[in-house]
């Protein structure tokens, strides 16, 4: 074998082997791919996470707000009929 085939020979070597780099190469950006796309997936949900995090913290805030109003309510209410109380008192005294 001549220097013609030894050069043949490590083309043909050195051809395949860079052909077994793109593989690979393809293969790995197919892999960054998906990962990318799976991310992107995983920061949708994030946000959507979020989201429902802030509107359950609203409804919550608002049940908090509507329970200090109900007890102000009470109070009120509570007041109102110690008042009936006394002048209902007042009248039975008077008569």
């Amino acid at each position: 074998m001549g220097k013609i085939g030894v050069y043949y020979s490590a083309s043909s070597t050195l051809i395949k082997n860079i052909g077994k780099c793109r593989n690979q190469l393809k293969k790995q950006n197919d892999d960054v791919s998906k990962a990318l796309r799976k991310l992107g997936e995983i920061n949708e949900n994030y946000y959507e996470l979020n989201r429902i995090y802030d509107n359950l913290n609203s409804v919550k805030n608002k049940s908090n707000s509507d329970i200090v109003k109900l007890e102000k309510f009470g109070e009120k209410l509570n007041n109102y009929v110690e008042m009936v109380k006394r002048s209902d008192n007042d009248i039975y005294n008077v008569l």
